[in-house]
């Protein structure tokens, strides 16, 4: 990064270039900042038939990023997504999966999928 940035664009930056890393990688977005009123899920894609919530996290450095969610921002991603299957019943038998994907600046971005598990597996 060469100017400083606030953590906002930074955070915005990084949703986009994840939303164009997973475009690439043909996953179809289906939402972007899905907001509930449990909270957000950054990107809703998916791959197949499966559902991909992803969660955006933007660091100095990827390994900054990898461990950057914890129980509280997981419950709130599960619950926001289970708002989503509720109002999107055309989903509501897919399978889901919970991904996180790390961006730091001068990488590529690192995709964990499988990053967390639903509390109601």
């Amino acid at each position: 990064m060469t100017l400083p940035q606030t953590a906002y664009s930074f955070g915005l930056k990084a949703e986009s270039l994840a939303v164009a890393f997973l475009t690439l990688n043909n996953y179809e977005i289906l939402k972007k900042r899905y907001r509930t009123p449990y909270g957000e899920i950054d990107i809703i894609a998916r791959s197949d038939r499966m559902i991909v919530c992803v969660e955006v996290k933007a660091r100095h450095t990827l390994s900054a990023g990898m461990h950057a969610i914890g129980h509280q921002q997981r419950k709130r991603i599960m619950n926001a997504y289970l708002h989503f299957i509720q109002t999107h019943l055309e989903y509501a038998n897919d399978p889901v999966r919970f991904d996180v994907i790390v961006c730091a600046p001068n990488s590529k971005p690192l995709h964990i999928q499988h990053a967390f598990e639903s509390d109601n597996e």
